[in-house]
């Protein structure tokens, strides 16, 4: 809050916590609301404003009185857009990320390896005789998984123009939303 108190010159925002508490920092119009539904949606935007406000927008972290979104962005550009604050902001906020790094590299091992550093039978009890891990291809109804899956076999080799003895490794990536 103290952030917003000291760097808001241009109007105001009615800012609302996940609490239902109310801060006003700021002054004169034009007037902005911003309301937040999820307690992590603040901090998230504290650590990577530019890419963290949409996101979190978009997932119903916050949102604006009706009509107001307009006002919001424009009170947040008036007073964060690109000044020597933001600059130095920003460049902190770089080197977060990237004290934060070495931990999202030492936490995916911990990932890849509890989802696939399992033994092969437990793989074998879902998956097809070939084991495919990714989703089939359903031309018809009354396919088979496996037939599905060779279904995609086929569609990936037209599709990539394959010649024999080519390889091909299929990752689907899902992003976790936080």
């Amino acid at each position: 809050m103290e952030y917003l108190r000291r760097n808001l010159h241009h109007g105001s925002i009615v800012l609302v916590t996940p609490d239902g508490s109310h801060y006003v920092p700021g002054h004169v119009q034009p007037d902005a609301h911003w309301i937040f539904t999820v307690p992590r949606a603040m901090g998230r935007i504290l650590r990577d404003y530019d890419l963290e406000l949409g996101e979190t927008y978009a997932e119903g972290g916050w949102h604006s009185k009706p009509g107001g979104l307009l006002n919001s962005l424009e009170v947040l550009m008036l007073n964060f857009g690109e000044t020597k604050e933001h600059v130095l902001r920003g460049l902190c906020l770089q080197l977060y990320k990237i004290i934060q790094l070495g931990n999202r590299i030492a936490r995916s091992y911990r990932n890849v390896a509890h989802h696939y550093d399992i033994d092969e039978w437990v793989f074998r009890r879902f998956l097809d005789s070939n084991m495919f891990y990714s989703c089939a291809c359903f031309e018809e109804d009354n396919l088979t998984l496996e037939e599905a899956q060779f279904a995609k076999c086929r569609l990936l080799v037209k599709t990539l123009l394959l010649s024999p003895g080519q390889r091909v490794l299929d990752i689907k990536h899902k992003r976790k939303k936080t």
